[in-house]
């Protein structure tokens, strides 16, 4: 009978959940390329007046999500102020696989930005400098919350998870296929079985065969916080500097089930098998630290330009998985093992990683022109080379997981745009904002838009701001990969619109 022997490095954290193409994928990789990618495109999110301009912070100041975008703008400040963000988020998506859409809408609530900023002023008035600020905020950076499902028969691909498992144990002797990991799991259940002598070692077939309709349900929660501590000065009302110090966190949790059922066969294929079940769990923490500096000048009263500089993030990362993979055969008798199958249930143990991630750094260049005190434009241009994220662990090799980052990512530009008008008190602005797709051979178009628009109100010792966004973008996604590109794609629409208000006192 089969055996439990040892664990291959089938995977660590299986690839069930990706929004990539297989064509730069290295086979050996574990997948965590797609987590690379996924905390190294943060946001600037912050106080519900930026969000209602697009996210646009390089060259603006005197607010507190300068603290985490541009230190620099802390230097416009001139008194000092506390204030924090809630907002409510509602999530919608549709996926679409051969030609059956399956809508989900979820919602949540949460924190955005919480801090306080500290003016020093300069009381020599002979002196170019004319004070500093300090500042300290929590804002949110990610939010991961996400979740669809789907369910078709696979008539385009034709191909079965059973598929994968089999080119998953190629080339591996039977003897050491034992352990965790669902394509062991495979094993277990007699999913996948050696191929007798005198075929090669490690030559595996399967007596399950046509291709199923396949349904699953994608469930993700989570977020990255950044705490900044930081420092912006004035010089001379012309030049603005500073810098932060960011502590990052991350919460990511995916619960993936799965099944095959209905299997399609020729009229004399023998139907064995029922359904197959797969539930896989994925909990991973994170915590990292990373450095802003930047720059705002004021050439002419009008114009502001502004540039900032985030260095990579380096994060300590643990991961935990779990999978569970259940089957149920319709009393089929298997000659080669003399036995009689029916349900079998395979757990797997929890596997723990440990490993170490260094993002990207970002450049940001901004520019905003005021028309007196009645409003502004205002731009922001951002460049990041995603290609660059890099993993280490001593628990494993993430070499093929890094090979796949530098095949699979590009370097992108991405823009916000955004503006306010003011009449008495009261504050009216818009925006627009893109993150430009940097998958190479992307199965869809990965781009991400925000359109935004707010309303504030302004008073000497209190201010409240209010804005919407709402985020659109396309994903694809695969439960799995084969070498043939024959396995499933679907397409996922999804459209987040999140509702801000920031409360904030002077004092």
């Amino acid at each position: 009978m089969k055996t439990q022997i040892r664990l291959i490095s089938v995977s660590i954290a299986i690839a069930l959940s990706t929004t990539l193409g297989n064509a730069q994928i290295n086979p050996e990789a574990f997948g965590l390329y797609n987590e690379a990618f996924k905390f190294s495109q943060t946001r600037f999110n912050g106080s519900a007046r930026m969000q209602g301009m697009g996210g646009i912070q390089t060259a603006l100041g005197g607010d507190l999500s300068s603290a985490l975008s541009n230190p620099a703008g802390l230097g416009f400040y001139n008194r000092s102020e506390f204030s924090f963000t809630p907002s409510l988020n509602f999530h919608r998506s549709d996926a679409n696989f051969e030609g059956r859409s399956a809508l989900n809408k979820s919602e949540n609530f949460n924190f955005n930005q919480l801090g306080a900023v500290f003016n020093r002023p300069n009381l020599d008035e002979e002196s170019d400098f004319r004070g500093a600020s300090f500042a300290m905020s929590l804002t949110r950076t990610n939010d991961f919350r996400q979740e669809f499902n789907y369910d078709s028969q696979n008539f385009a691909s034709e191909s079965s998870i059973i598929d994968f498992f089999l080119e998953q144990a190629d080339g591996i002797p039977a003897n050491n296929i034992g352990g965790s990991g669902l394509t062991t799991q495979a094993y277990n259940t007699f999913l996948i079985n050696p191929v007798a002598s005198p075929a090669p070692i490690g030559e595996y077939d399967s007596f399950v065969t046509g291709f199923p309709r396949q349904i699953e349900t994608v469930k993700t929660v989570g977020s990255q916080y950044q705490w900044s501590f930081a420092a912006g000065a004035n010089y001379k009302d012309q030049l603005y500097f500073g810098g932060n110090i960011g502590f990052s966190t991350i919460n990511y949790k995916v619960k993936n089930s799965f099944v095959e059922n209905d299997f399609l066969l020729d009229e004399s294929t023998p139907d064995v098998i029922d359904n197959i079940f797969i539930d896989e769990d994925i909990v991973l923490n994170g915590k990292g630290v990373n450095a802003t500096f930047g720059l705002i000048y004021r050439p002419i009263s009008q114009i502001t330009l502004g540039l900032s500089y985030t260095t990579p993030s380096w994060y300590e990362i643990n991961e935990e998985s779990f999978s569970d993979l259940e089957v149920n055969y319709r009393d089929y008798f298997y000659a080669e093992e003399d036995t009689l199958l029916s349900n079998l249930v395979s757990q797997g143990e929890l596997l723990v990683s440990n490993y170490n991630l260094r993002t990207p750094s970002k450049l940001n260049l901004g520019m905003s022109y005021f028309f007196g005190k009645s409003g502004f434009l205002a731009a922001d241009i951002e460049m990041v080379d995603y290609s660059k994220a890099n993993l280490k662990s001593e628990d494993f090799s993430p070499t093929a997981d890094n090979q796949t980052i530098r095949d699979l990512y590009d370097r992108a530009i991405n823009f916000r745009l955004g503006t306010e008008w003011r009449y008495d008190n009261f504050r009216f602005r818009g925006g627009y904002a893109y993150w430009a797709d940097p998958i190479k051979g992307a199965l869809a178009d990965n781009d991400i838009q925000n359109i935004t628009f707010g309303l504030g109100y302004r008073s000497k010792k209190f201010f409240a701001d209010f804005a919407v966004i709402t985020s659109l973008t396309n994903e694809a996604y695969s439960p799995y990969f084969l070498a043939n590109g024959t396995q499933p794609n679907i397409k996922v629409e999804n459209k987040s619109t999140n509702a801000v208000i920031t409360l904030g006192f002077g004092f």
